[in-house]
């Protein structure tokens, strides 16, 4: 009980912290784990209200059942790349909890049942993309009750996110997905409750909504579903009285047998806009395909626009509209090396690798705006007819606009570029 602090020797071979093995020292303030431990045990660190940090090495592949339960003056925790699994309960209760910290190689497979409830004091998590798995699980009410939970990244390994796995965080207001999302499945009840949730888009490779998914969320006014969900069902939008727009697929709206269109019934919701999500056109005419999209930061991708040109074989040109995002190699598999010509928008704020290679523009002119984020090596590689370049884009220092204009229009014939407010 008067155990207020643990070090180990700087060569210490400790190889793992077993199960109780600091069960309820309710005074211990601080422990140094060795980097060469690889399991903290079951009930390892029970009740040690005391504790106020803790920083699990790299060395550590496993995090055990209720390991730091109830640590409620525990404020941040740091874990490591190699660990896998996050024990069920592992930091139940530990009220005082405002940071957690995950490497940046994390290999995170599964987050166990109630891992972060009731962390009460915990703002924000962000949930990496494991770099050796492809399917990650958030499990049973692994943030329940969660109650200043205000913002949740999710990365693109996870695959399921299990029931009541956030239900009743009250002060969720963002719920952000991986640009290449792996989800497929929502739980019953996942975000129920979440009442400061005002929208979600909920990513094209989910299959599966449960029942109650989310019930209660009285200020969704907007949500995005970009997927072919075939489960939906009157129980996943039950009570959020304000959704009132409701972005669906062509697919979906065939499953509901309901149009697009506005003062709609659907999924027990009353006088609901229904918009689609993303839209092709062809114009017989003048043989142009319209990729158009009405959903937030869309991706472009490879697939999608392969089977859509090679539904119209002689199309003569592209127009893509609305669209923020384009994925590698986009459109260099699909009409690179071809006459078709591609107009874009001066909005992008993502463009993939390669994802124009060897494509041909209408028009001679390239803009860039400030809210751009990335361009990909190639992406531009070989356009040809590209002349000018307009750039507005102050998050990118000069050096790096150089690194554009020699790696990513490589084999272009640059006759201008134009750059305003670049920062030093």
């Amino acid at each position: 009980d008067n155990l207020t602090s643990v070090t180990f020797g700087e060569k210490s071979r400790l190889e793992s912290i077993g199960n109780s093995a600091f069960y309820e020292c309710t005074k211990l303030t601080s422990v140094s784990i060795p980097d060469s431990v690889t399991s903290i045990g079951t009930e390892a660190f029970f009740n040690c209200k005391a504790l106020t940090s803790i920083n699990i090495p790299d060395s550590v592949t496993s995090i055990g059942y209720s390991a730091f339960y109830f640590c409620s003056s525990l404020a941040s925790v740091t874990i490591g790349n190699s660990v896998t699994s996050i024990g069920k309960n592992a930091f139940l209760y530990c009220n005082g909890l405002t940071l957690v910290t995950f490497g940046e190689k994390s290999r995170l497979e599964s987050i166990g049942e109630g891992a972060f409830r009731e962390c009460t004091k915990l703002t924000s998590i962000n949930i990496p993309d494991s770099v050796t798995s492809t399917s990650t699980s958030i499990g049973t009410y692994a943030f329940l009750d969660c109650k200043a939970l205000s913002s949740v990244t999710i990365g693109n390994s996870v695959t399921s996110i299990g029931s009541s796995a956030f239900r009743d965080c009250t002060s969720l207001t963002s719920v952000t997905f991986g640009k290449n999302s792996s989800l497929e499945n929502i739980g019953n009840s996942a975000f129920e409750g979440c009442s400061g949730l005002t929208s979600v888009t909920i990513p094209d490779s989910v299959t599966s909504i449960g029942e109650d998914a989310f019930i209660w969320c009285t200020s969704l006014t907007s949500v995005y579903i970009l997927g072919n969900i075939t489960n939906l069902n009157d129980t996943v939008f039950q009570n959020c009285s304000k959704l009132k727009n409701l972005y669906l697929s062509e697919n979906i709206l065939t499953t509901l047998k309901v149009e697009e269109g506005n003062n709609k019934e659907v999924l027990g919701l009353t006088g609901v806009t229904i918009i689609i999500t993303n839209t092709v056109e062809y114009d017989a005419d003048t043989k142009t395909v319209t990729f158009k999209s009405n959903v937030p930061n869309a991706v472009l991708k490879n697939d999608f626009i392969k089977s859509n040109i090679e539904n119209n074989p002689d199309v003569k040109e592209i127009v893509i509209d609305g669209y923020k995002r384009i994925e590698k190699n986009a459109f260099k598999d699909v009409v690179g090396n071809t006459d078709v010509v591609i107009t874009i928008p001066d909005t992008l704020i993502y463009i993939g690798e390669s994802a124009f290679e060897n494509c041909i523009f209408k028009e001679n002119i390239l803009t860039f705006q400030s809210d751009l984020e990335y361009i990909g090596p190639y992406a531009f590689k070989n356009c040809k007819n590209i002349e000018t370049i307009n750039c507005n884009i102050p998050k990118l220092p000069p050096m790096e606009m150089f690194q554009i204009a020699t790696s990513i229009f490589e084999g272009v014939n640059i006759k201008n570029v134009n750059v305003k407010n670049i920062s030093s």
